[in-house]
């Protein structure tokens, strides 16, 4: 079993696209960039010498014009090492 832990920051960009159906009237228009950290760590469970179950998790924290749009991303899957 291999655990990860991960971090890193740097700039990240959001510019909206074309309005669609569903979206509130409070939508931005306008494209921002600003900084932000990702912070994750993961686990990989090896069930022989090339394939693996993997598991990880990280959350994206953004500042200035884009706070507020901070998310979670869940990852799982299998991997082949050759």
């Amino acid at each position: 079993m291999v655990h990860r832990i991960f971090n890193s920051i740097g700039p990240i960009s959001d510019r909206p696209s074309a309005p669609s159906r569903g979206i509130e009237a409070g939508r931005r228009e306008t494209s921002d960039t600003d900084f932000a950290a990702r912070f994750g760590g993961g686990i990989d469970c090896y069930l022989t010498e090339a394939i693996a179950l993997q598991i990880s998790s990280s959350y994206v924290l953004q500042t200035g014009g884009l706070d507020g749009l901070d998310y979670l991303s869940l990852i799982a899957g299998v991997q082949y090492r050759f």
